[in-house]
C-alpha cells in the first residue's frame, strides 16, 4: 500500500453537506495536519476518506462496487 500524501489541490467534485461526530483528539490532529499542508480540514478529511477507501482490503467484487459509487 502506498503512503498517504495530502495535496493542496481542491478537487472540484459535487459535495454534499453531512454532519459527522469526530473525537476531539482526532479533530485536533486533523487541524494540525491540514494546517501543515495548507489545506482546509474539509479537503483533508475528503482525501483521507478517499485514500482509505482506495486502499481498503476487500474482495475484487466489493472494490468494483466501491469504485462505482465513488465515480
Amino acid at each position: 500500500m502506498s503512503a498517504f500524501h495530502p495535496i493542496n489541490e481542491s478537487l472540484e467534485h459535487y459535495k454534499v453537506v453531512v454532519s459527522v461526530r469526530i473525537d476531539n483528539d482526532i479533530l485536533e490532529k486533523i487541524d494540525a495536519l491540514s494546517g501543515k499542508v495548507n489545506i482546509s480540514c474539509n479537503d483533508f478529511i475528503n482525501q483521507c476518506i478517499r485514500y482509505s477507501l482506495d486502499n481498503l482490503d476487500t474482495s475484487s467484487e466489493e472494490k468494483t462496487i466501491i469504485n462505482r459509487l465513488l465515480s
